[in-house]
C-alpha cells in the first residue's frame, strides 16, 4: 500500500508540473538533495517550473511528457548516466561539488557549469569561462535569540554514517564532557555505512569502532536523542534546540547541513577541508579542527581518515573547541550571530535562484558565454 500511495504521489508531482508548465519554462534537474531542491522546489514561482527526473534514460510515461516539454536540462556531474547528446533541443547545464574533468565542460552543448565551492576550482582539471563559482544557498529563517544564561547545552550533529559523519569521535567526546557539564546531545542520523557507496572506509576500521555498543549506550541516556529526523524536523525540532553545531566528517563534498545550522545562528565546530572552510571562519563563526593533511582528495587523505592518529587529532582538537564554546556563552552568541550574518550575505539561496534563472534566460535569448 505504500509503494502504491508513493507512486500515485510521483504521478500527482508530474502532472502539477506539466499543467503548471504550460505558459512557463520548464526545466528538468536530477538529483535529489536540498542543494538543488530548496530553490527548485521551494522558491521558484516565476518564469520557469522545476521537475525533478531521477533516471533520464528510464523515464515513464509522464516523465516522459516532461522531458519532451522541457527546454532546459540542469544534471549534476556526479551523474554519470546523463548523455547531453541524447538532448540536442535543449540547454544544458551541470552542477559539480568538488571536480570537473574538461570531458564534461568542452561540449558546446554544456552552455555553464556550476561549481559549489572555490576548492573545486583547485581540484578540477580545467578552469574555462563557462565554469562560475555559485554557492549552495539555504532559505533564511528569523534570526533565532539564544539565553546565554542556559544552564543546558545542546550539542547537535546531523548526518547519516558511524564513520563518515565521525560518531566515533563524538561519543568519545560524549564519554569525555557528560559528567562535566550538564549537556544535550542531538545526532540526526544514523551510525550505519555503506561500503559500496564509500569504500574509502576501511571495513576493519568500523568494526573496530564498535557502533553497537556506542548505540546501546548513546540510547539508554535520556540526555541524548539518536535517530534519523525529516528535513522538516531538523528546522523545528533540531537547529533551533541547539547551541553548538558539530560537522567533524572524515568525508564530505560541500557540507549542506552546516549552512542549515548557520542560518539558525549556530556556531559550528567542522573538519578543516574541502568546501568546509568556506563557511566557518575560524574564531569569527567557529572552529575548524584537524589540519592533518593537505586539503585535496588524494590517497593521503584517504589513508588518514583510517587512522588513530585522524582520530586522535579530531578528538583532542574538538575537545578543546567544545570546552571553550561551552563555557563562553557570549562567544557562542556572537559566533552564531556572525553565522547567521554569513548565511545572509553569502549563502542565500533566493540569490542563487535568481542568478540561475538570469542565466537561463541570457542563453534562451540567444546569448553566449
Amino acid at each position: 500500500m505504500r509503494k502504491l500511495y508513493r507512486k500515485l504521489g510521483r504521478v500527482l508531482y508530474l502532472l502539477r508540473k506539466l499543467i503548471n508548465s504550460t505558459n512557463k519554462t520548464l526545466v528538468i534537474y536530477d538529483r535529489v538533495h536540498p542543494i538543488y531542491s530548496v530553490p527548485f522546489e521551494e522558491l521558484s514561482d516565476g518564469n520557469f517550473v522545476y521537475a525533478y527526473i531521477e533516471n533520464l534514460n528510464n523515464c515513464t510515461f509522464w516523465e516522459f511528457l516532461l522531458l519532451k516539454r522541457a527546454k532546459i536540462m540542469h544534471s549534476d556531474v556526479a551523474n554519470d548516466y546523463f548523455n547531453y547528446k541524447n538532448h540536442p533541443d535543449k540547454l544544458i547545464f551541470l552542477w559539480a561539488e568538488i571536480t570537473v574533468r574538461e570531458s564534461e565542460v568542452a561540449p558546446p552543448e554544456i552552455k555553464k557549469i556550476y561549481l559549489m565551492s572555490r576548492f573545486g576550482f583547485l581540484n578540477s582539471e580545467v578552469n574555462i569561462p563557462k565554469m562560475c563559482l555559485l554557492y549552495p544557498g539555504v532559505i533564511v529563517p528569523q534570526e533565532v535569540e539564544r539565553d546565554p544564561q542556559k544552564p543546558v547545552i545542546t550539542i547537535a550533529a546531523v548526518g547519516y554514517g558511524g564513520l563518515i559523519k565521525s560518531y566515533d569521535v563524538i561519543f568519545k567526546l560524549y564519554e569525555t564532557l557528560k559528567d562535566r557539564y550538564r549537556l544535550k546531545w542531538i545526532l540526526a542520523g544514523n551510525l550505519a555505512h555503506d561500503f559500496d557507496i564509500y569504500p574509502e572506509i576501511k571495513r576493519d576500521v568500523y568494526e573496530r569502532a564498535n557502533f553497537p555498543h556506542i548505540e546501546s549506550v548513546l540510547k539508554a541516556d535520556p540526555n541524548v536523542v539518536l535517530r534519523p529526523f525529516k528535513r522538516p524536523d531538523l528546522m523545528t525540532e533540531v537547529y533551533p534546540k541547539a547551541d553548538i553545531y558539530l560537522h567533524i566528517s572524515r568525508m564530505e563534498t560541500f557540507g549542506f547541513s552546516v549552512l542549515e545550522a548557520m542560518s539558525y545562528s549556530l556556531p559550528v565546530i567542522a573538519t578543516r577541508f574541502n568546501a568546509l572552510p568556506e563557511m566557518v571562519v575560524p574564531g569569527e563563526n567557529g572552529f575548524l579542527v584537524n589540519n592533518f593533511f593537505d586539503n585535496r582528495i588524494s590517497d593521503v587523505w584517504y589513508n588518514a581518515i583510517n587512522t588513530q592518529a585522524w582520530f586522535d587529532a579530531t578528538y583532542e582538537e574538538t575537545l578543546a573547541a567544545l570546552i571553550t564554546l561551552i563555557e563562553n556563552p557570549e562567544l557562542r552568541l556572537s559566533m552564531g550571530k556572525k553565522s547567521y550574518n554569513m548565511v545572509k550575505q553569502k549563502f542565500d539561496a533566493n540569490e542563487r535562484l535568481a542568478k540561475i534563472e538570469a542565466d537561463y534566460t541570457h542563453f534562451l535569448n540567444g546569448g553566449t558565454i
